[in-house]
């Protein structure tokens, strides 16, 4: 099975076990404990598949967050993201992160590591459901059993400051970030394809940040509609830079404006790894999925 295409057959089995969850009682209640995060995407893949359509040019993976505090309180503000990868279900699982501004990162990532131990006899198949129970049946042995020597030490899977000037509820606002990524983003005037990618984002209104380097990566947030994004990639393709992506990802609106990513249509910023480590909060999973090198 390609690794870097979706089949119709695996479309047909990710929308399946989707459409079931959000059609699910238990998670499509008004308190939003279950969000999609790439709607628009899994729209075309449920036409895709009822036309009995091969997704050809499907890029970006789907996409959902799970509010885990809907379940059980225990879980505070945290969050269970989940991307799918274009071999799930047949092939392995599908990439979980746990997001929070209050549980040390040591502790978050005890807990995945917990989760993948639980499903690996689930591989090749649906397992979200069996996911999503072992978070919330679980969580009391989960937290106590996660703490470290080192765990109060470690920063949070979010970052977790408090900003003089912002209310609470901007302390917990998140933002969806698309991460598009190059074989190789080059700096300087000579660099033409480059510059004409920055002013391209610029005439389309898009904010975000460039990473440059290679691979090279570029951030765009503060998107109303997922098309702004897929636009943007077409006018790179005809400029000549070839994307990967986007991959989605929910970061703190706090983390944002620290890492100087400022509003719809503010000039890209220029951040480098380090700068986009902190900007996920020090979450080495986070990390290698927007550079493409997750496991």
């Amino acid at each position: 099975m390609s690794c870097d295409k979706l089949t119709l057959e695996a479309a047909e089995k990710q929308v399946d076990e989707i459409r079931y969850l959000l059609e699910s009682s238990e998670y499509s209640s008004p308190s939003a404990a279950l969000t999609m995060n790439t709607p628009k995407l899994f729209q075309r893949l449920r036409n895709c598949v009822k036309c009995s359509r091969e997704p050809t040019g499907a890029s970006k993976k789907l996409s959902l967050t799970l509010k885990l505090s809907y379940f059980n309180f225990t879980w505070g503000d945290a969050l269970l993201d989940v991307i799918f990868p274009f071999t799930y279900p047949d092939c392995g699982l599908p990439h979980f992160h746990l997001l929070s501004q209050k549980l040390p990162a040591a502790r978050l990532e005890y807990c995945i590591r917990e989760l993948e131990r639980y499903l690996q006899p689930f591989s090749g198949h649906c397992c979200l459901s069996s996911a999503f129970e072992f978070m919330v049946d679980n969580v009391e042995s989960l937290l106590s059993s996660a703490t470290t020597d080192d765990d109060s030490s470690r920063e949070p899977a979010l970052l977790d400051k408090k900003v003089e000037g912002r209310n609470e509820n901007q302390q917990h606002e998140q933002e969806a970030v698309s991460f598009i990524r190059f074989n190789h983003l080059l700096k300087g005037p000579e660099h033409k394809k480059e510059k004409a990618m920055l002013d391209a984002a610029k005439k389309d209104g898009l904010s975000g940040a460039i990473i440059w380097g290679t691979p090279g990566v570029i951030l765009i947030s503060n998107v109303d509609d997922d098309e702004d994004v897929q636009d943007y990639m077409r006018t790179c393709k005809t400029i000549g830079k070839r994307p990967d992506g986007p991959i989605v990802i929910h970061v703190m609106k706090e983390a944002l404006e620290d890492a100087g990513i400022g509003g719809r249509g503010s000039k890209l910023a220029e951040i480098d790894t380090a700068g986009l480590r902190a900007m996920l909060g020090g979450d080495e999973g986070l990390l290698r999925e927007a550079l493409g090198v997750a496991n």
